[in-house]
């Protein structure tokens, strides 16, 4: 399969407001994925994203593959849906936000306030990650060396079975 095919942008974000809960629960995503440079995310094309199904019925998203694509010079930086007509972060305005709510079924004043209220959040919290992966993770550079390690180990045992 040709890798540019495997992926395609959405023009069309479909409504979601049958489900209110998670519609907000999916638009919380979304927000999240433009806030943390992640142009990977396929929100609407489930691609990236589980639901955990719980006792009685309840559900909850389970998103995966987060990446900070800003970080990388060789990755394309247009999201994968558009957002009220646009692909770049950058360009998105409240303007944009309001029609992608308009789209989608939501709320424009609710989905603008969201926005912001994201925002806030993830950049009061952003300088405790660093330290949020050492505690959990350990020493940096001792978790490359183990990555490294695993990921030759692997190779080898496969190259030994073929």
């Amino acid at each position: 399969m040709d890798p540019a095919s495997r992926y395609h942008r959405c023009l069309r974000p479909s409504p979601i407001s049958s489900l209110p809960q998670s519609a907000w629960g999916l638009l919380d995503a979304v927000i999240f994925n433009v806030l943390i440079c992640n142009s990977d995310s396929h929100m609407w094309t489930a691609k990236n994203c589980s639901v955990l199904i719980g006792a009685g019925g309840t559900a909850k998203l389970a998103p995966y593959d987060l990446i900070c694509a800003a970080i990388y010079d060789r990755v394309d930086q247009h999201l994968p849906q558009n957002i009220g007509g646009s692909f770049l972060a950058a360009d998105l305005h409240g303007k944009q936000w309001k029609a992608f709510a308009e789209e989608t079924g939501l709320s424009p004043a609710s989905t603008v306030k969201r926005v912001g209220q994201l925002a806030a959040k993830v950049d009061q919290v952003c300088g405790d990650v660093p330290q949020q992966i050492v505690t959990g993770a350990g020493d940096l550079a001792r978790v490359l060396e183990r990555i490294v390690h695993e990921g030759r180990k692997r190779c080898r045992r496969i190259l030994t079975q073929l």
